[in-house]
């Protein structure tokens, strides 16, 4: 639709998703690969290894708090630059702008905001890295949204540009110790906070930035004046600010803490959204061997060798988790990935490929004769196509299934790009989609196509003698083990409480879902 904004990693316009018609933002970057570093380190600096632009992708899509930016989708285009799409913000301005000529109160709310999201981030083992006020967004309602974490650009580029722009930005926020070639980790993200917090109380910069070498001069050496910050506040900001990471505070919680109690105000307490960015976030634990078969089978779809899995267990014991982590796997391996859903009640025919199909008409080419035929099941198709379609009077029955299974087939006979599809709920599926499924099974080795359905175990259990091409995965609850790597995922790394991990073993009896629904019970009370 348009561009909406700029900078050093890209360009960002507000674009339509065609598939559904929501307005979101793309994210097209534009950076030389050799200008990109992407460091996921762990909270306790033992993980120096450097993952690919992809990994980070794979990372920032299992992210959800109400204080960050949803990431929705990514990809890479015909030229292999990565994009990615995110939700559009109403009026977003800079944290800092947002803050100018505000109440107190207003900034403080704003700066402990942006310190839940910190905390979310490092009890995630994610470090933001690129921290400042322009990756820190105020909506129009007050409400504050953290982005493009995890994508700096390296130190030794950024000193060496002649780009005031660039000097002025990332390189202003960076802490001492990475200047020195240190690991980033929670104290430097604290240090960018910090800067973040002194401009919105003072509304200056603590530091020269006319060019590079005085700005990295006070960065290393400079204590900053804080004459103009509030007094209760000022040993908060010097602690923040602390040219040795190991003088600061070691967590975001420390220091919503420290400002609440200098200011003798009452701490934030968690909404539910921020409680359920917690419970719903949890890396996957316990599957892997289901991964590890699911990845090789995308390795594989991507040397053009069709597959069909089905994934079964009981309700509640993790099929979705499981296929929402292999659908990032796949789109950051640069595999399409599209899915469909069946509903349990008065679902139209083909109801679980029907958002497939529509993928599937807006990437190959639809003949008006093919057209003709699949308008019968995507009611939106002339809007898809963007023309108009000769109506049939013939409906969907037994007479005219096997001519519209031939035409679906037919048009995945056009597809050219790697492709998983994710059906899920098969156990709802009615018995044409399923037959469409068959035939599809049987042509896997035309198709560049891996197909992952889920279904529950109890329900249909016949479904893999029926579907004999597949291959099936039966997931089973957690032990005691799975049960406390999913505990100490949602409650951070420091817990360690074999009393809570028994009582959740024994009233959850390892579903998975029961276990997430006695911590949200925990939380609430």
């Amino acid at each position: 639709l348009d561009k909406i904004g700029s900078g050093g990693m890209g360009i960002v316009y507000r674009v339509v998703d065609r598939l559904n018609q929501l307005v979101v933002a793309l994210k097209d970057v534009r950076v030389k690969p050799d200008e990109l570093t992407f460091e996921r380190s762990t909270v306790s600096g033992s993980d120096g290894s450097t993952l690919a632009l992809a990994n980070e992708f794979q990372l920032l899509a299992s992210l959800r708090h109400p204080y960050i930016i949803s990431v929705i989708d990514f990809g890479f285009d015909s030229i292999g630059q990565p994009f990615f799409t995110m939700e559009l913000l109403d009026g977003p301005r800079p944290i800092t702008e947002a803050a100018l000529n505000q109440p107190f109160e207003t900034k403080i709310r704003l700066a402990i905001q942006l310190l839940q999201a910190l905390e979310y981030l490092h009890r995630r083992q994610v470090l933001h890295r690129d921290l400042k006020p322009d990756n820190v967004l105020v909506t129009e309602d007050g409400t504050v949204k953290v982005l493009d974490f995890g994508l700096a650009i390296d130190v030794e580029v950024l000193r060496a540009t002649h780009d005031p722009e660039s000097v002025s930005g990332t390189l202003a926020y960076v802490a001492p110790e990475l200047l020195r070639s240190e690991p980033a980790s929670v104290q430097s993200d604290l240090y960018a906070f910090g800067l973040i917090l002194y401009e919105i109380l003072t509304e200056t910069f603590p530091y020269r930035r006319s060019n590079t070498y005085q700005l990295v001069e006070d960065i290393m050496l400079k204590v900053p004046d804080v004459d103009a910050i509030p007094p209760e506040l000022q040993d908060v900001l010097l602690q923040l600010l602390e040219k040795e990471p190991y003088r600061r505070y070691d967590s975001a919680r420390s220091v919503i803490e420290a400002l609440t109690y200098a200011l003798d105000i009452a701490p934030p307490r968690d909404t539910l959204m921020i409680r359920e960015s917690f419970l719903q976030a949890a890396r996957l634990v316990g599957r892997d061997q289901e991964i590890q078969q699911l990845d090789h089978a995308v390795r594989r779809v991507r040397e053009y060798e069709g597959a069909l899995y089905l994934i079964g267990g009981e309700s509640g014991v993790g099929k979705s988790r499981l296929l929402n982590e292999i659908r990032i796997r796949s789109l950051v391996q640069r595999t399409l990935v599209v899915r469909g859903q069946a509903r349990p009640e008065g679902a139209a025919p083909y109801q679980i490929w029907l958002d497939v199909l529509r993928w599937l008409c807006l990437i190959t080419p639809v003949s008006d004769a093919n057209a003709k035929v699949l308008a019968e099941i995507v009611p939106d198709l002339d809007r898809l196509l963007d023309r108009e379609i000769e109506s049939s009077s013939q409906a969907v029955a037994s007479s005219a299934r096997e001519r519209l299974q031939e035409t679906i087939l037919a048009q995945f006979n056009l597809l050219e790009e790697p492709t998983v599809i994710i059906l899920e709920d098969l156990q709802w599926a009615g018995e044409e989609s399923i037959a469409l499924l068959q035939g599809i099974a049987q042509r896997l080795d035309r198709y560049p196509l891996l197909i992952i359905g889920s279904y529950r175990s109890d329900e249909v259990p016949d479904l893999p003698e029926r579907i004999p091409e597949a291959t099936t995965q039966l997931l089973t609850r957690f032990d005691e083990d799975d049960i406390s790597d999913l505990g100490q995922s949602i409650l951070g790394i420091d817990a360690d409480n074999s009393q809570l991990i028994a009582f959740l073993q024994e009233e959850s009896s390892g579903n998975v879902f029961f276990v997430i629904e006695l911590l949200r019970a925990l939380a609430e009370n």
